[in-house]
């Protein structure tokens, strides 16, 4: 269910070889979730091209890929940290998988050394993790409150070990992300007031108060990133049946489409300096990641598997 709501949805060492692009290109793979670093000179990912889901990162023009981690264990989901440093993620590999069931903790590595951090380990599924701005704290979506049956938006105080539940409701949350400010987040959830409890996006502040939604489109809408200045939404919502990525005005409540090709486009990730969006489509056959203008122009294709 999780994944088809999403469309799709020891370890390694300082010693983790840069790959030749020849190399990593040869295999056809699914390589998603980009995520730009915050200097704007690289880019997390995952991908399969080694046959088993790990994370990536890779110049801002798809040059010099690295593999992050190499793990028999499937890792998702890669955020950057706030000091460019590390990587936070999702993880499968504490060995507790059911079958047909993700069960993944939340763990954070350092690209340069491969220290591993285990952030969130609570017997449940733990999935899109998002370091707070500050660095102080970790928004993540997990079922472990609702004896596994709903995925609430949960914000892990590192210090303190404290969890505060932002979506006590029983309607199930996903794709967190926080405001450049860190006084609020935006998720997807469905919405009860519209028919099929289809998914839009919704705001609450960083307490838990304030809750109110954001879109009401004819379909659902996922994967929100927030633009540096605060005032725009990059997110993927279908178009005629094929999911483009959109931008939503904050302050109007405006959205359009910046993507307008036939084919499936999805996780929108800004730039620092808010002139780029990098993304996945499928428009050329696999998914691969792609980087355009924040108007939707001068497309750049990043990976080719």
């Amino acid at each position: 269910m999780l994944m088809l709501l999403l469309i799709a949805i020891t370890e390694s060492s300082s010693a983790v070889p840069t790959l030749s692009a020849d190399l990593l290109r040869s295999f056809p793979a699914e390589d998603r979730y980009p995520c730009w670093s915050p200097d704007g000179t690289q880019i997390a990912f995952q991908s399969n091209r080694s046959g088993n889901t790990d994370l990536y990162v890779m110049d801002r023009d798809g040059e010099e890929v690295r593999q992050i981690t190499s793990h028999q264990a499937g890792d998702y989901y890669p955020t950057w940290t706030p000091d460019g440093k590390g990587l936070i993620f999702s993880t499968d590999r504490n060995g507790r998988a059911e079958l047909g069931r993700q069960d993944l903790d939340v763990y954070s590595i350092d690209v340069d050394t491969g220290k591993l951090t285990a952030l969130v380990t609570d017997g449940a599924n733990e999935i899109f993790p998002r370091m707070s701005p500050d660095g102080n704290k970790v928004a993540y979506v997990s079922d472990h409150v609702s004896d596994r049956r709903v995925y609430h938006l949960m914000v892990r105080d590192l210090a303190t070990q404290s969890d505060l539940n932002l979506t006590p409701m029983e309607f199930e949350a996903f794709d967190p992300v926080w405001s450049p400010e860190g006084d609020q987040l935006v998720y997807s959830a469905p919405n009860p007031l519209t028919k099929d409890n289809k998914y839009d996006l919704f705001l609450v502040n960083a307490d838990g108060t304030g809750t109110r939604v954001l879109t009401s489109n004819p379909d659902h809408d996922f994967n929100a990133d927030w633009s540096p200045d605060g005032f725009t939404l990059a997110y993927q919502a279908p178009v005629n049946g094929v999911v483009q990525i959109h931008l939503f005005d904050l302050e109007t409540g405006d959205s359009y489409p910046v993507t307008e090709v036939a084919a499936h486009n999805d996780s929108p990730n800004w730039s620092p300096d808010g002139s780029e969006i990098a993304f996945v489509s499928q428009r050329d056959g696999n998914l691969e990641i792609y980087r355009m203008n924040a108007d939707g122009s001068d497309v750049v294709r990043l990976t080719n598997q």
